[in-house]
């Protein structure tokens, strides 16, 4: 080769390198330490804000401010129960879409790929977010070259994101399957989500009772053990002993549990929590736990 072609063809690489963009590429790990939120929702509302920012990427194809709404199905991190959020990000302009669900590109030299969301996504997103004011969440990894880093489309048939969890309902009815002698298991779900169970155990021996607010394959939060007094026990001994037959159909996320061990036999009353017997409600108050009927 020629010497010239070398010094040309070094000098492409090296104006090239001058101008490039460095991108940190962030491992799970990192997303998930750095998020104040991680769930998995799917897009129900873009709604585009009066907005431009020009400091993010001072190039020539402009930022505009998005918030797009999405339904919550799973919740990853955090100690959160609405069934949506909000996202704030900016998308181009004038783009040019990379994929339909996935990100954009700007016309300048190294623009980053930012997201590209609209209200007919049928994706499931995994979001790792960061609170961004008293409503709203932002990417974690940051507004640039988000897409497919904070914001992941997954698979539309992905098992990380089930419309109907099924394995916390497996293990929410094996929680109440051992329910153990001179135990009351309760349980009902928040928010009818059946990922969180909110879990009262009463040990009638031990006069105690535990209360916890379970979130599957996560953690446990707001868990508390508390002593009853000797008359609380004699009084749900006599309302265990009276409890009303099950509900024919309730649907399993909208229903509460008492379970109960008799002998060898565990018994399982279910009852649809809009309609649930007085008595329900005695036992709660009784464990001091926390039940909401949420009656119309």
């Amino acid at each position: 080769m020629k010497p010239k072609i070398i010094l040309c063809l070094a000098l492409v690489a090296f104006n090239l390198s001058a101008h490039a963009r460095g991108v940190r590429v962030w491992s799970d790990a990192e997303l998930m330490a750095a998020s104040d939120l991680v769930v998995i929702g799917q897009p129900i509302k873009v709604k585009d804000l009066d907005e431009v920012n020009t400091v993010l990427w001072p190039g020539g194809n402009k930022l505009l401010g998005v918030e797009a709404t999405f339904a919550v199905s799973k919740v990853l991190k955090s100690d959160f129960t609405n069934r949506t959020v909000v996202l704030h990000y900016y998308r181009w302009e004038n783009p040019y879409k990379t994929s339909d669900v996935e990100s954009a590109i700007g016309s300048d030299v190294n623009s980053p790929g930012l997201i590209y969301l609209t209200p007919t996504n049928a994706n499931q997103f995994l979001l790792y977010l960061v609170s961004d004011g008293t409503s709203r969440y932002a990417p974690a990894s940051g507004q640039l070259d988000s897409a497919g880093c904070s914001i992941k489309p997954l698979p539309t048939n992905s098992v990380a994101a089930p419309k109907q969890d099924e394995g916390a309902k497996e293990h929410f009815k094996d929680y109440l399957a051992k329910c153990d002698t001179n135990e009351v298991r309760c349980l009902w779900f928040l928010d009818d989500k059946p990922e969180v169970g909110m879990v009262m155990t009463i040990n009638l021996n031990r006069e105690s009772v535990f209360t916890v607010r379970e979130v599957y394959n996560w953690a446990e939060q707001s868990s508390e053990t508390r002593k009853l007094t000797h008359s609380q026990i004699l009084n749900l001994k006599k309302i265990i002993g009276n409890l009303p037959a099950s509900d024919k159909n309730p649907e399993f996320n909208k229903s509460v549990f008492v379970s109960l061990r008799n002998g060898s036999q565990v018994e399982i009353f279910q009852y649809n929590r809009q309609d649930a017997p007085a008595i329900i409600q005695r036992i709660y108050d009784i464990g001091g736990g926390y039940f909401e009927d949420d009656k119309p």
